[in-house]
């Protein structure tokens, strides 16, 4: 037991030997991580607090006395997206411009004679322009909503004009199924401005660690790693004479091993204690 001490000790003094070296890479490793890890934190936090705003969206056209006008005018106080989504009518350079520094998330251009268009059957496309920016989810989640308005604006078109369509091939007079498809235009928009009530959003908190808590065992993990990579000079030995020399009088490999174990543990929770002040 007395050789295990011994030895034991010897190593420890190799150990704070080496220590400095340990102690350079720990600052140097705890204040990146750390401005890492805040620079993180600090942007998932204004992401958080710019999600809670309105989502600005450039409308370019001209709107007055058309049905788009009233279109708008339904989005900002009828439909549900008046809470997250807010619609300025401009010009598409003042747009332009808007979206090149971030005032507006994107903006809608509405080609002249859509509405006539739209009304007479034909396909006349409205163009979205957004930035394609990795940085933000902002992009990404107004991707996803224009296919979802798309899909809805396509398939309640085809439904309404393949009812005229069969109506005008059978014969049938304009003002008889003219009520109909009318009808139809409202039930579609019904439908619509009442999809929230489809289904219902529960909100609760799994049992997984917090955002925070994660980046901060991924610091501490990290660091743990890079000590191991940095004793390994010291520890890891091309020649075993030594060892061999030992075991032979006396003190086996388990002893061995536990005395170098114990005292890289010690050092470790020394650089522990300062990574974490």
């Amino acid at each position: 037991m007395r050789g295990f001490f011994v030895y034991f000790r010897a190593q420890l003094k190799r150990c704070l030997c080496f220590w400095p070296k340990i102690l350079v890479l720990t600052l140097i490793s705890a204040i990146c991580i750390a401005s890492f890890a805040y620079n993180t934190l600090q942007s998932k936090a204004e992401e958080e607090e710019a999600s809670a705003l309105k989502l600005k969206i450039g409308v370019c056209g001209d709107l007055r006395d058309t049905y788009l006008d009233l279109a708008v005018f339904a989005l900002q106080n009828f439909d549900s997206s008046q809470y997250y989504a807010e619609m300025v009518t401009m010009s598409e350079e003042e747009a332009a411009e808007k979206l090149s520094r971030g005032e507006i998330s994107g903006y809608v251009i509405v080609p002249e004679g859509y509405v006539e268009a739209v009304v007479a059957g034909e396909e006349l496309q409205v163009t979205y322009v957004m930035n394609e920016s990795p940085a933000t989810i902002v992009p990404m989640l107004m991707k996803e909503v224009i296919e979802t308005i798309s899909d809805y604006v396509v398939e309640s078109e085809t439904s309404i004009y393949s009812y005229t369509k069969i109506c005008r091939e059978r014969g049938i007079p304009r003002s008889e199924y003219r009520i109909d498809a009318d009808n139809m235009s409202l039930a579609c928009l019904e439908r619509i401005l009442s999809r929230t009530s489809v289904v219902k959003t529960e909100v609760a908190e799994g049992d997984g660690v917090s955002f925070e808590s994660y980046y901060i065992c991924a610091f501490f993990i990290l660091l743990l790693l890079l000590w191991g990579m940095t004793w390994s000079p010291l520890f890891v030995k091309k020649d075993g004479l030594l060892l061999k020399m030992l075991y032979f009088r006396g003190m086996s490999a388990p002893a061995q091993l536990a005395g170098e174990l114990l005292a890289y543990f010690a050092a470790s929770v020394f650089n522990l204690v300062i990574a974490a002040g």
